[in-house]
């Protein structure tokens, strides 16, 4: 998937005509699992997250009987997202990693406006969606469109698969009934399916077809950024290099740039422009993928990589399943009520006081590769 995209100019669907596209030194990237390295050459973002914050308000549990009534308690924030900035080029994959709760999709529906943000920047292509309301927003959103993890969940059971594929184009008024229904059968085809298929309910698929239908209802108004949220973890291993692959050839013939969150690493140094860490509603340690694989700098990122199962006998370390020593200590902390300074400290191998005090620095190694740490790329 970390081939470039084409460059590409709005066609009558207000969609993309590919074009040829070089990239910074003259020559094209390889697909499909060889070795590529860099990212787009491109000087201003398609896609800009400043100081992004979610904060949900919630009551606390009282004491004693009130308690178990559901009465007392306090007023408290949770913070899912808190200070999240990102930058995402035209045809880059931008990969957001982390544990389940630390606030990665969260942040994906709050850059696409399905949750409001308490706070921050939302920039697309120069325009600030966090301002933006009614028709104006409904009009952007057709260039941000997302592939949700669940594909049982995510396809009404009472529309036909053609329905739900053209369902975008219905709400932006794109083409008439014949073109529409021409549209559908093309996009069938492109992800694998037959045409044939526009007729039939969802319970008819398997799970892998009905993602293939997820991408394809993504597409159909021609977007320039996709969220993949989770797309793969609910398939087969097989399935999923299918619907990788079938996101690589995408990305090369249109441009476009994904927001690909994941919990598995393993796909994500495959897919691939750029990594982003998060933990507990922060972004941790961001930079090139193959940087932050080599050369991890944050004692998260660390543990994150020593979980990867071992491909071989050989490569796994002796002790018979002793714990790794980048292993986090204990739970996470509730983000009602986070740790002061560095929020991995309180599970933290290499933590110091001095980690507790506000704020951060910012610690920057090589090109841009950087990660919030006081101790980055110390050893135990």
């Amino acid at each position: 998937m970390r081939g470039s995209g084409a460059l590409q100019q709005r066609g009558p669907w207000g969609g993309e005509q590919a074009g040829a596209h070089a990239t910074p030194d003259g020559g094209g990237r390889a697909v499909h699992g060889q070795e590529q390295r860099g990212r787009p050459g491109y000087e201003r973002p398609l896609l800009e997250v400043r100081g992004l914050e979610v904060y949900y308000p919630v009551r606390t549990a009282g004491e004693g009987w009130r308690g178990r009534w559901g009465l007392g308690g306090r007023r408290a924030w949770l913070r899912a997202v808190d200070g999240v900035s990102l930058r995402l080029a035209p045809g880059e994959t931008l990969a957001l990693v982390g544990e389940s709760g630390c606030g990665k999709t969260t942040t994906a529906r709050a850059i696409l406006r399905l949750v409001e943000p308490s706070a921050g920047e939302i920039i697309f292509d120069g325009v600030p969606v966090h301002a933006l309301g009614g028709r104006a927003l409904r009009r952007l959103r057709r260039d941000m469109q997302v592939v949700f993890q669940d594909p049982y969940g995510s396809l009404d059971p009472r529309m036909t698969v053609g329905a739900s594929i053209a369902e975008g184009m219905v709400i932006h008024r794109l083409g008439n009934r014949r073109e529409r229904r021409r549209r559908v059968a093309e996009l069938l085809e492109r992800v694998g399916l037959r045409p044939e298929h526009a007729a039939r309910y969802p319970h008819e698929f398997s799970g892998g077809q009905r993602q293939r239908i997820g991408i394809a209802r993504a597409l159909a108004v021609e977007p320039r950024l996709i969220v993949c949220d989770e797309a793969v973890s609910a398939l087969d291993v097989s399935i999923q290099a299918q619907v990788l692959n079938l996101l690589a050839d995408l990305q090369e013939e249109r441009g476009l740039a994904y927001l690909f969150i994941a919990h598995d690493l393993a796909v994500v140094r495959h897919v691939a422009h750029r990594v982003a860490v998060m933990y507990l509603g922060r972004i941790v340690e961001e930079g090139p993928v193959e940087r932050v694989f080599a050369q991890p700098l944050h004692p998260y990122t660390r543990a994150l990589l020593a979980a990867i199962p071992a491909d071989s006998p050989a490569a796994r370390r002796l002790g018979g399943g002793a714990p790794h020593p980048w292993r986090p200590r204990g739970d996470p902390p509730s983000p009602l009520a986070p740790p002061s300074g560095c929020r991995y400290r309180t599970r933290c191998p290499i933590a110091e006081p001095a980690c507790g005090r506000d704020p951060v620095p910012v610690v920057e190694v090589g090109q841009e590769h950087r990660a919030v740490c006081r101790k980055a790329g110390a050893e135990l």
